[in-house]
């Protein structure tokens, strides 16, 4: 059973470096009221970010985790 959601304390959105789903190419929305978090990665659906689920099972920051790149500059 998953642990119960938390919300995300600030000081773990601040640094540009750490693992974040919303920074994540294979984080996406389910628009599933119940679980609306997933990572293709992990092949998870979640009612909290990805990350909190593996943090929590192994301990560990997420291994899948990969930046999205950029979007172009606009002209």
């Amino acid at each position: 059973m998953l642990a119960r959601s938390r919300a995300v304390k600030p000081d773990e959105l601040d640094n540009a470096e750490a693992v974040h789903c919303t920074r994540c190419v294979h984080y996406w929305i389910t628009h599933e009221r119940s679980h609306p978090h997933a990572c293709r990665a992990f092949g998870i659906k979640s009612s909290r970010l990805p990350m909190l689920e593996v943090r929590a099972a192994s301990g560990s920051e997420c291994q899948g985790f990969e930046p999205k790149h950029p979007a172009p500059h606009p002209r």
